[in-house]
Parts: structure tokens; sequence; C-alpha cells
């Protein structure tokens, strides 16, 4: 007796091997929800995954409207991008009002800056240095970026210390 992985057939009049929409899915973890789809369209997903184009595109467009909104995880688009090293949709971003020190909705979760250390990423804290990001604003946690900055050094995370002397000066 063998043993189907398959799934059991929906109402319909075809058979288990047919792939038509009466039956359930096979591998429903290929599938994204409406509101991961919604995500992945969005300026936050846009600036997650690093595609410039269509962030350029999201917000010369009149129905973007509130650049710092914070998704319901509680990152702004800049949080995302950051995390990233996405240095270019950084810069795009701050260019267009993002603020470089707003703070994420929640206890332990990181500012920009914070983020941007812990993507190892010095281009993208200098361009959040240019665009006004303060040193001392601090992490649920009580951290200044360079706390964060430090802890990574001293895990190894962190090689090049001079590629980071010019964000730590004010």
């Amino acid at each position: 007796m063998t043993t189907s992985t398959t799934s059991t057939p929906r109402t319909g009049p075809h058979g288990p091997q047919c792939g038509c929409a009466s039956h359930a899915p096979t591998v429903p973890s290929v599938y994204e929800t409406l509101d991961e789809l919604e995500w992945a369209r969005s300026l936050h997903g846009a600036s997650a995954s690093g595609d410039f184009a269509r962030v350029k595109a999201k917000l010369s467009s009149s129905a973007h409207t509130n650049i710092n909104a914070l998704d319901e995880h509680g990152y702004s688009p800049l949080h995302y991008a950051s995390r990233q090293g996405h240095v270019e949709i950084v810069r795009a971003l701050c260019a267009a009002g993002a603020n470089p020190n707003i703070g994420p909705r929640g206890g332990t979760q990181l500012p920009p800056l914070h983020r941007a250390v812990l993507a190892g990423s010095a281009a993208t804290a200098r361009v959040l240095r240019e665009f006004g990001a303060c040193v001392a604003v601090v992490d649920g946690e009580g951290r200044t970026a360079r706390d964060v900055f430090d802890e990574e050094y001293a895990k190894g995370r962190i090689k090049r210390v001079d590629e980071w002397e010019s964000v730590w000066r004010a």
C-alpha cells in the first residue's frame, strides 16, 4: 500500500490526479496571501527587497502619502532598507522626507541606524548620518548605535573599523 502526499480532493467531477481548482493545493506554502502580496507591492516591500525602481516610482506617485508609516510589525520603509543595507534606497527615502531617527513600535526593536550597524553597512550608516540620524538615539534596551557596533565588533561580525570612523564623528 502506498501513501499519497497529495491533498484530498474537494468536491468536483475529476479524480485526485486532476490539477483543477476543485482540489486543495498540494503545497500550500508556495502560495501567498493577499496581505503578503499587498505588503510585497508596498513601499515597505520594495524597500526591503532592494527594488530601487519600484521605490522611486512609489515615491513619485501621488498615491504615496506617509513615508514614515509603520507596518503591522512596527517598521517603516527606512527600517527595512537600512537593515538590508540598500544604500541608494535609504538615500532616496531620506531625500523624500523619511525620518532617520524614527523609532519602531515595540520594546526591543531597533531604529534605522542600529539596523544599518547590524547589517554591517557603514555606507548605509553614513547616509543616515548625512540626513540627520542621531548617534545618541537608543533602542528598547537603552543601547546607542555605537553600543550595537561595539557588540558586533566584539563578536567579530564587523572587521573594518576604519570604514565606520566617519559614522561616529559629529
